[in-house]
């Protein structure tokens, strides 16, 4: 199943099944930030999600992690 242009726009998809995306780093312009994020969902575990922040040269400034368990019952 795939949901597509939610919101009104095509900016993301939601698929059940697994999706292998090709994908490459692009380093910020010199002065800039930039923040990669990623996130996840199960039913039986909760959710997790994950910030990396890097500068134009590669490196890593800081990041995060936060798990939020099932409150569903």
């Amino acid at each position: 199943m795939l949901i597509s242009s939610l919101f009104g726009s095509n900016l993301f998809s939601i698929s059940t099944s697994a999706t292998r995306l090709k994908s490459a780093y692009h380093s910020p312009p010199p002065g800039y930030i930039k923040l990669n994020m990623d996130g996840a969902f199960d039913i039986a575990h909760g959710a997790a999600i994950g910030l990396v922040a890097g500068d134009n040269r590669g490196r890593v400034l800081g990041g995060l992690a936060q798990h939020t368990p099932v409150l569903l019952k």
